[in-house]
């Protein structure tokens, strides 16, 4: 590889990104956005921007080791182009390839700030953990969410730090239900609901696993207007009975998720497991619709895709 040339070639693209998405986003209502995604084969770099920060993502040690060498220019690059300081630049290696990886986490110094999107708040830690708490990706997603709750009771499976349930109350859900193995994360989601000027009983926040919860709300017979399914590809928590992976369990999960939807209900399922295969199939009494073009944003658009998803709704 010509080092010299890909470094410019980086550097034009960089600023040549810059220039079209900053152009997309009022700051005052989205301040983070992706302005690289892996767009030169030979540096696997994911790029975001968190307000007035930068985190970026590097997936060299696998794919493209070589570049090891020039990640400083690489840096200085960025730097240079996206007119970010490197002390404002958050730059980390993804070691742990496969369906496999856990997130650990990386730091205890708690870089934390505010950022916006769509006119809402949403706490990021940019320093503590491989990813910030926000999916950037999924902004569309969240959007969609936003525009089709009103009135309906929103179930949050694999809540994470909660930014569907934010986006669920602003869109005048009658109520919200968060559910995490963790309860750091879920902590964090309550914050990020306080943030956003929604408290009180009718946002519950429930520690558990999910495979759990499922089997004693469908025991129970409850009922939720729209459920979210965005789960991890993998996960062997303690905490939890077994292990969790996507691709041999999704169809039970979105089986049980079926039996708690209304009779109009929608149930939202995504991953952003690159190799899931899905077999729309096997899932029986529904109507199944994917939706990946719709709800990738244009600063994730390309040949790598950040996530697929699909709207499933019941045909009885």
């Amino acid at each position: 590889m010509d080092t010299r040339v890909k470094i410019k070639d980086f550097g034009k693209l960089l600023k040549r990104n810059h220039q079209k998405y900053r152009g997309l986003f009022d700051p005052r209502v989205t301040d983070c956005f992706r302005v690289y995604h892996w767009n030169i084969a030979s540096i696997p770099w994911f790029i975001d921007f968190y307000g007035e920060y930068l985190h970026i993502m590097s997936y060299a040690r696998k794919h493209s080791p070589e570049i090891i060498d020039v990640e400083e220019e690489l840096l200085d690059e960025a730097s240079r182009m996206l007119y970010v300081p490197r002390e404002r630049i958050f730059f980390k290696h993804r070691f742990v390839q496969g369906k496999k990886e856990q997130q650990q986490k990386l730091d205890e110094k708690a870089f934390e700030l505010v950022v916006r999107e769509n006119d809402l708040k949403f706490k990021v830690n940019l320093s503590d953990y491989m990813d910030t708490g926000l999916f950037l990706d999924h902004r569309l997603s969240r959007q969609m969410l936003r525009d089709s709750v009103m009135g309906r009771e929103v179930l949050n499976l694999f809540a994470y730090t909660g930014s569907f349930s934010v986006y669920a109350a602003a869109g005048g859900a009658s109520g919200t239900v968060s559910v995490d193995l963790s309860s750091s994360y879920l902590s964090w989601a309550r914050e990020n609901m306080e943030l956003n000027g929604f408290s009180g009983g009718m946002h519950r926040f429930v520690a558990r696993d999910a495979r759990t919860f499922l089997e004693e709300a469908v025991r129970e017979n409850r009922r939720y207007g729209i459920i979210i399914l965005d789960p991890p590809t993998f996960s062997n928590s303690r905490k939890m009975d077994g292990t969790f992976d996507l691709q041999r369990d999704y169809v039970w999960f979105i089986g049980q998720a079926l039996k708690l939807l209304t009779k109009d209900g929608v149930l939202f399922f995504s991953t952003n497991y690159h190799r899931f295969h899905f077999d729309p199939g096997r899932i029986k009494g529904a109507l199944v619709d994917e939706t990946t073009r719709e709800t990738t944003p244009e600063d994730f658009s390309g040949k790598r895709k950040s996530h697929r998803s699909w709207v499933i709704r019941p045909s009885r």
